[in-house]
């Protein structure tokens, strides 16, 4: 989006009042700002200057809708988890938090360029089983006589964002793979749940190639190097969504232990009819094993991106052999209530 002049000077003076310390004046030229340019992520600037005022409720509410457009904005995110401890109170917000807060603008990486009323988004937090329902449900969704590989499911249920030729080519009702964090936006999604323990660890090994060779889990699973946010937000902002006609919540341990009932849970909510070995031949085809055996005789999109093996273990409680001590106490402080609201532990004591 190009600036006037004249909005350009009151975003530059909005962020020097912020500087000083003269929050009411920051806040009302950064309103003045936001009806202007609609730009969302000003929203940061008038968060910061309510809070520093006081203003907590009003400052949360605020980063919780900047949020909703801007899912993985670090800053924002920052913010409101230093507003939602127990005990509230006024963060000291530095002056490099807001440099160049006036070029950040709508992200659009978790919406497609044309929505649809009767689109399905397949949604999870990274490594949670996103490619394995893409596989399952591809395997359904087909032609007979055509195979899914690494290659062919991005037709069928192609990612929001990066496969934008493919999304619109897809006929509808389309079938759209995403890692957002909640978005209001999407009309049905089916939202897969991990044990953020398991993803923690496979999203690690995921990102091999992209992190230092000095980082070793504990450095990884302590830092604020996580894509798009850390498990357990993400977790939360789709599982606070009420209306349960639009959202159907699937556990990657139950696809485990029994597939069928899942995936048939999955048509119904897709409105898909198959019969009943059409389902067992998509589970036989979309097995670990031969997912496996696909991606090392014919490769994968995106391979030089990622890890050399996409299908690592895929199995249930890898996260044993990298929890030590430290480990499990940092998780329980942050997101260890999650387990056991989502039935992975019974209490705090695992």
């Amino acid at each position: 989006m190009s600036l006037t002049p004249k909005t350009d000077r009151v975003i530059d003076r909005a962020i020097d009042l912020l500087n000083s310390n003269r929050n009411q004046e920051a806040l009302e030229l950064f309103g003045l700002a936001i009806a202007e340019t609609n730009l969302k992520g000003l929203a940061y600037g008038r968060a910061v200057a309510l809070a520093r005022m006081g203003q907590v409720d009003e400052a949360v509410d605020t980063l919780e809708e900047l949020l909703r457009f801007i899912p993985n904005h670090p800053k924002a995110r920052s913010l409101l988890r230093e507003l939602l401890p127990p005990v509230l109170s006024v963060p000291s917000i530095k002056q490099n938090n807001i440099a160049g807060l006036h070029r950040v603008t709508q992200q659009t990486q978790w919406l497609p360029s044309t929505m649809y009323p009767d689109d399905t988004y397949l949604v999870s937090y990274p490594k949670s089983g996103n490619t394995w329902v893409r596989f399952l449900l591809a395997n359904l969704l087909k032609k007979e006589d055509e195979d899914i590989d690494f290659h062919t499911v991005h037709k069928h249920i192609p990612e929001v964002g990066s496969q934008k030729n493919l999304l619109r080519e897809l006929k509808r009702p389309r079938l759209i793979k995403s890692h957002a964090p909640f978005i209001n936006a999407y009309p049905k999604v089916i939202y897969l749940v991990r044990d953020g323990r398991d993803a923690y660890v496979s999203f690690y090994y995921h990102r091999q190639k992209q992190l230092s060779p000095k980082i070793d889990f504990n450095t990884y699973l302590l830092s604020e190097d996580h894509y798009p946010c850390r498990w357990g937000e993400h977790v939360l902002s789709w599982l606070r969504e009420k209306q349960q006609t639009r959202l159907l919540v699937v556990k990657y341990e139950d696809l485990k232990n029994d597939c069928f009932s899942q995936l048939r849970r999955m048509l119904v909510f897709l409105g898909v009819n198959r019969e009943s070995n059409r389902i067992e031949a998509a589970i036989k085809a979309s097995s670990f094993e031969n997912m496996k055996r696909i991606e090392a005789e014919k490769g994968r999109l995106f391979a030089d991106q990622g890890p050399e093996v996409f299908m690592r273990k895929g199995i249930v409680g890898d996260w044993k052999s990298h929890f030590g001590s430290k480990e499990k106490r940092f998780f329980k402080s942050t997101e260890g209530q999650l387990l056991v609201e989502l039935g992975y532990e019974k209490d705090m004591s695992w």
